[in-house]
């Protein structure tokens, strides 16, 4: 059975959080009566995350590996032999997935699925990405991040627009919605591995044609996080300035949408 929506999450040493997170997923799931597809990306974890994946939901994982779900929510569990990336993990995801419609979230649940309407309504309204947004109009932060971290984001955020998606608020909010077909087109371009494969993505998108949407959800601040954006800003500012170079390189004749690009 071709499910509607493959939910995906890249995970990294997430033992503790991802359960219920899946568990929150599968929840969302049977109240929405659709066919939906669970996809963890183990990437390289060296704790327990692919067996808690599958211990939080075992009567739902698909027999397979590569075949799509038979039930109404089936878990398949993806593991990467080292730690990639999020990037990476999260082409691996859209790149496994069966759904018409891809969600991309963190394994953290900062962002409930219950903000999943916002972002498929504006797909509905034309959009083939939509992104969940921290900072776009309607959004609530509850409870904030904390200041330190949320000047690092903003400084992050500043740095980002004069390079990259001046367009944008948050790039970085794992929380978003894709139409398959035009972002299957784009994944061969992408080659940034870490977290910064969201503002490739995304920059690959715009480039191709594609329409991106940025909706207000409602997050909260989730600790423990794995990116040090002040501490990595060096090497952040250079990975940046590479996807640049890289994504002004490519010269599509035509849109994925069959468009001339702009």
């Amino acid at each position: 059975m071709t499910p509607d929506l493959s939910i995906i999450i890249p995970a990294f040493n997430e033992s503790a959080r991802l359960p219920t997170t899946l568990r929150a997923a599968h929840d969302f799931v049977r109240e929405r009566a659709n066919v939906v597809e669970m996809i963890v990306v183990d990437d390289g974890s060296t704790d327990d995350t692919s067996r808690a994946a599958e211990q939080a939901c075992p009567a739902t994982q698909s027999t397979g590996t590569g075949g799509a779900p038979d039930s109404a929510f089936a878990l398949r569990v993806i593991r990467h032999d080292r730690n990639r990336g999020k990037g990476a993990a999260v082409r691996t995801g859209l790149e496994s997935a069966h759904g018409e419609l891809a969600l991309v979230c963190d394994a953290d649940g900062a962002a409930p699925f219950g903000e999943f309407g916002r972002l498929r309504d504006a797909i509905a309204a034309g959009a083939d990405i939509a992104i969940g947004s921290r900072d776009a109009p309607g959004a609530q932060l509850a409870p904030a991040q904390p200041l330190a971290r949320r000047w690092a984001a903003l400084a992050f955020r500043a740095i980002r627009r004069q390079i990259l998606l001046p367009g944008i608020r948050d790039t970085q909010c794992g929380f978003k919605l894709f139409r398959i077909a035009p972002i299957r087109a784009i994944l061969p371009h992408a080659r940034c591995d870490g977290w910064l494969g969201d503002v490739e993505l995304l920059a690959l998108a715009e480039r191709f044609g594609l329409r991106i949407d940025e909706v207000g959800i409602t997050w909260s601040h989730q600790p423990q996080s794995h990116v040090r954006p002040l501490l990595d800003a060096p090497r952040v500012l250079l990975d940046l300035l590479r996807i640049r170079r890289r994504v002004r390189a490519i010269r599509p004749g035509t849109s994925v949408r069959g468009e001339p690009p702009t």
